[in-house]
């Protein structure tokens, strides 16, 4: 119609060049335009991206819901340069024929959760592996979800405490630190399954399929955690009670609750369970250096006495910090990868407590101090030659670090879970040379 005054504005998820060709038009027919540019810049810029993207690929995948706009554009976009298709969950992947496919591209929606996402670009690469990488994939997948790794991973470290510490390696202290360390990831999972369902689907059809299974191993490996223990004397034994205590007392508060127990999850109510990656770093620190130390020490003050005291010693103090920087990087890195999930579900963690740039400096900060103190020592003489190997284990965790949190959306979760659990592998490879 014929108008004096127009004002122009689009919805933010527009095609940038599209806009401007519009605007340019509409001008030039109305002696007064007002045009307002809302098309935010990570939309553009992801619009950019899904053009190159299909440009260089035989078939582009866009996963997003069916009615946003945001995917629908991309959708549009992708459709003018290759093969696209729009999927809103894996099993859409029955429906698309994929033969002859070379190279695929895969983008998302802004809106998108990163789970589904993953869960996508995981159920694509299966379905174009050969036999032998199905079968590694399966294996792969069978350590990660059982926590086999994990517990792998700290029995692994059980050797770094011992040499740290100066004392002999005892089976006894790995295999208590490495079940329970398994015991509880597998009572994470059932505790927590309604964020374990949706943040990680693969695996929590994995456990549950086998869950009488995975529940008679929880129930072998308390049995043996206290067996051990119990032969080990009875001052490990109440360091284990009390690390079992802890670990089920924080599992069980996800747990739907009501009446007397729900009052006695009391620090629910202070959203203090966003603390549980300070509470499981403590409780495996607690557990392998207070298991190595008192191990051949039957009296629990003789190792606070004389010259040969563990408080005097920098390995000591270089131990307890080493373990529980491992332990506390590990849990938060996993929670920074399932955010969106915690907050969906409700469940409180540090980055709900503190700002994600802040927990990631501090994930920087922790290692980066500690090599600054073994700078420091070496220099006076405190720390020992005989230890340098430990810059390596130090320096490494530092490199995982920078990686895995620039890459952090690009890993899938198989490789994101090797990468941080190979620092526990990495310190006790380090400790046998």
């Amino acid at each position: 119609p014929k108008l004096d005054k127009v004002f122009f504005v689009s919805q933010t998820t527009m095609d940038q060049e599209q806009f401007l060709n519009y605007s340019d038009q509409i001008r030039s027919r109305f002696a007064q335009v007002e045009v307002e540019n809302t098309i935010c810049s990570a939309t553009e810029q992801r619009q950019d991206e899904v053009k190159s993207l299909a440009r260089r690929n035989d078939a582009l995948l866009v996963i997003g819901g069916r009615k946003s706009s945001n995917s629908k554009r991309l959708y549009e976009i992708g459709s003018q340069y290759t093969r696209t298709f729009f999927i809103e969950q894996v099993s859409d992947l029955d429906s698309i024929q994929l033969a002859g496919v070379k190279k695929l591209g895969i983008t998302a929606g802004a809106s998108t959760p990163d789970w589904l996402i993953a869960e996508i670009i995981e159920e694509v690469q299966k379905r174009s592996m050969d036999l032998f990488s199905r079968l590694f994939r399966s294996f792969l997948n069978f350590v990660l979800h059982s926590n086999l790794m994990a517990a792998l991973g700290a029995f692994m470290l059980s050797f770094a405490v011992a040499d740290l510490l100066k004392s002999s390696f005892s089976l006894n202290v790995g295999l208590i630190v490495a079940l329970y360390y398994f015991s509880m990831s597998l009572m994470n999972s059932f505790t927590n399954r309604l964020s374990f369902r949706i943040d990680n689907p693969s695996g929590y059809n994995f456990i549950f399929r086998y869950r009488y299974l995975f529940f008679g191993l929880f129930i072998l490996s308390i049995t043996t955690i206290l067996y051990r223990a119990f032969l080990l004397g009875e001052t490990i034994l109440m360091i284990t009670v009390f690390a079992i205590i802890l670990g089920t007392v924080y599992n069980f508060s996800f747990l739907p609750l009501k009446g007397f127990l729900r009052k006695l999850m009391f620090f629910r109510k202070w959203d203090l369970l966003g603390l549980k990656s300070l509470v499981l770093a403590f409780a495996v620190t607690m557990l392998l250096n207070g298991l190595t130390l008192f191990q051949n020490h039957e009296d629990i003050w003789e190792i606070w006495r004389g010259e040969n005291s563990f408080l005097l010693n920098f390995g000591f103090y270089f131990s307890v910090y080493y373990v529980f920087m491992l332990m506390f990087s590990r849990q938060v890195l996993f929670e920074l990868k399932s955010s969106q999930t915690d907050r969906i579900t409700g469940v409180s963690s540090l980055i709900n407590l503190l700002r994600p740039e802040l927990v990631r400096t501090l994930l920087y900060a922790l290692p980066a101090f500690l090599i600054l103190v073994m700078l420091l020592a070496f220099i006076t003489g405190i720390y020992p030659e005989t230890q340098l190997k430990y810059f390596i284990a130090v320096l490494y965790n530092e490199l995982i670090l920078l990686f895995v949190l620039r890459k952090q959306t690009f890993l899938n979760r198989s490789k994101y879970a090797i990468l941080i659990e190979s620092n526990l592998f990495i310190a006790g490879i380090i400790s046998l040379f």
